[in-house]
């Protein structure tokens, strides 16, 4: 199999922490040709990560006009993602884009609709949906196998700790203070958040919420909290929180009536805790990691027509799910 000629548009640090790494890693299977960032530095700097061959662009449309690009990751920011995510899959290529997939619900539909016209593979990199817990509880929550009975309660805390005394160069880009960042932090977080409860639970119903700001420079809001019903009816308390100094890891947890199941953040398995007190642990696989598992599945589906595990339609309904949440409060 060739490796697939890969652009990358946009240079900050997810790219540079996260998808090089893993970039350089599977260089069998990817083969980074351009990099465009509005900061050529910026740009350089990523290309020289890749050897003295990679082609460096301040004008993302430039990237897009090489043959020898066939793919292209998308890395920036949300207000803008959707347009150069249309322009992408206009010049034919395939695109991996950075969550959030848009800004706004609307702009995510019409961008659904647009790649629909297309033969092009379209995937977002929600890495939440290739951790091996979530998997298992998504396989429950399809095949209806759940060990205490049906759920009739999900609970989940996640405090994704976007603050300057705990993951200080995330806080820092500025895009993550622009106004035209919708409702702050919340979209882009509670993306992530929405994915694991959604494939399993559905979409919110009878939402009441309420959205409030700890951090302003987080944007007007960086705080949710929300009492909703899925559409299948299982209840559900969700507390998104991303302006607080706290190293507290995300929790979930399913309650049914004979026993409750538990995902910790970073525990490499679920926690199942039965009403006479009997506790047990079923570990799950911890490689590859799920950064890398998106990169390798992104891949089959281009280069080996693999099935899309994670559709576009998919992270659409992940960006509704929020906003239902946040206009509720609004």
């Amino acid at each position: 199999m060739a490796a697939i000629g890969l652009g990358i548009i946009g240079a900050g640090i997810i790219v540079c922490d996260t998808h090089v790494p893993i970039l350089r890693k599977l260089r069998r299977r990817f083969r980074v040709v351009a990099v465009a960032d509005t900061v050529r530095a910026s740009a350089a700097r990523v290309a020289a990560m890749f050897g003295g061959k990679t082609a460096v662009h301040d004008d993302y449309r430039r990237l897009l006009e090489r043959r020898e690009v066939d793919a292209v990751l998308i890395a920036v920011p949300p207000y803008v993602t959707a347009g150069v995510t249309l322009d992408a899959l206009r010049a034919g290529k395939h695109v991996l884009a950075e969550k959030p997939m848009a800004n706004t619900a609307e702009e995510a539909r019409r961008l659904v609709r647009a790649w629909r016209r297309t033969d092009r593979t379209y995937m977002v990199a929600e890495q939440f949906f290739f951790i091996p817990a979530f998997e298992r509880l998504r396989e429950m929550a399809r095949t209806n196998r759940w060990p205490f009975g049906k759920p009739r309660m999900v609970e989940l805390h996640q405090f994704w700790k976007m603050c300057p005394h705990t993951i200080t160069k995330y806080y820092h880009s500025k895009w993550r203070h622009d106004k035209r960042l919708r409702h702050g932090y919340l979209l882009e977080g509670g993306c992530h958040t929405a994915n694991p409860i959604r494939e399993a639970f559905g979409m919110p119903r009878k939402v009441q919420s309420r959205m409030l700001s700890v951090d302003k420079a987080l944007g007007r809001y960086d705080t949710l909290i929300a009492n909703f019903e899925f559409a299948g009816g299982v209840a559900c308390h969700l507390v998104m929180a991303y302006g607080f100094r706290s190293q507290a890891r995300p929790i979930l947890e399913v309650f049914a009536k004979d026993g409750t199941l538990t995902i910790e953040g970073g525990s490499p398995g679920i926690r199942f805790t039965a009403e006479d007190g009997t506790e047990w642990f079923e570990a799950l696989p911890e490689e590859p990691d799920c950064y890398e598992r998106e990169w390798v599945h992104f891949c089959d589906v281009v280069a080996k027509g693999q099935p899309l595990l994670v559709s576009p339609e998919q992270t659409r309904d992940d960006l509704v799910f929020v906003e239902r949440l946040m206009d509720a409060a609004v």
